[in-house]
This record gives structure tokens, C-alpha cells and sequence, in this order.
């Protein structure tokens, strides 16, 4: 049974995070290398007299947060769909190679360890 109270607020989906399979994926610390050096360069430019309302390092850091993300959700519309695919296949790899009668226990077993080891 589940309780819920109707004059309770809608919380929504909650904020975003970054998937933990791109958090070590090359494209994407690249990404993020690329935009933390123009930020650190954009901040050394502020840490002079001309430090405005607009341009200074806590506006500049939120900026860099909302590109950052930006770049990141998009990336892994892209990028998802295909890592998708590949563990589909590994699958059927996997399937294929756990129901052939000709290897041998050890064979069958070193194949699927690997092919799982994959799809971690």
C-alpha cells in the first residue's frame, strides 16, 4: 500500500548529474579540460581592476557549470544509443558462446568472463 498526501508538491525529477559511464570517458574530460582552461583564463582576466557585476569569477564559474552540462547532456544523447548497441551485441556474444556444444567448460568459461568483463 502506498500513502500520499494530494496537497503535497510536485518535487519534479530532481537535478541532473553526470552518468558515471562518462565521467571517464576520454571525449568528455577533454570537453571538460577544454572549458576549465578558457574559465581559468576568463577568471586571471577578472582578478584585474576590471572586475564588473557581470564579469567576475562566481558569474564566470556558474557559466562554465551551465556549458559544461550543456555539452554533457548532449554528448550523451549521442553517445548512449551507441554503447546501447555494442552491449546488445556483447549479449548476443555472450548467449551464442554459453550455448555452443563444441568448447570446453574452461573455454566456455574464459570467453563469458571476458565478453561480461565487457559489458561492465
Amino acid at each position: 500500500m502506498e500513502f500520499s498526501n494530494p496537497g503535497a508538491p510536485y518535487i519534479g525529477k530532481g537535478r541532473w548529474s553526470i552518468p558515471l559511464y562518462l565521467v571517464k570517458h576520454r571525449k568528455v574530460l577533454q570537453l571538460a579540460e577544454t572549458l576549465g582552461r578558457d574559465l581559468e583564463k576568463r577568471i586571471e582576466e577578472t582578478q584585474a581592476d576590471n572586475r564588473t557585476p557581470d564579469e567576475n569569477p562566481q558569474t564566470l564559474f556558474q557559466t562554465f557549470k551551465k556549458a559544461l552540462t550543456k555539452e554533457i547532456q548532449n554528448f550523451s544523447r549521442t553517445e548512449t544509443p551507441k554503447m546501447d548497441h555494442q552491449i546488445a551485441c556483447l549479449k548476443k556474444d555472450l548467449n551464442r558462446i554459453l550455448n555452443d556444444p563444441q568448447d570446453s567448460i574452461e573455454e566456455i568459461q574464459a570467453k563469458a568472463a571476458y565478453i561480461e568483463e565487457r559489458i561492465k
